[in-house]
């Protein structure tokens, strides 16, 4: 009775998923395309850390002219009492 049941789970298990395997010819476009894509990859990386460089010196041009404001204004005037 078992080996009725057996059977029956095992039929969905169909050679369907074979075809991506029995494809060899695609494994050789992929390195052309794995080696764009480092390129790529490469070349964003690159303008990234340029970029965010750039944003760096700015945030710390700000910061040093904001400091050029604040040490006249920080310093109270002095009075005479």
């Amino acid at each position: 009775m078992n080996h009725h049941f057996h059977n029956l789970t095992k039929a969905p298990a169909t050679p369907r998923a074979q075809p991506t395997v029995t494809a060899p010819s695609d494994s050789k476009p992929k390195k052309p395309n794995s080696e764009v894509r480092k390129q790529q990859n490469r070349i964003a990386s690159r303008n990234y850390r340029e970029k965010r460089k750039r944003k760096l010196q700015q945030l710390q041009q700000l910061l040093d002219d904001g400091d050029d404001d604040n040490t006249s204004e920080a310093q109270p005037p002095t009075s005479d009492l």
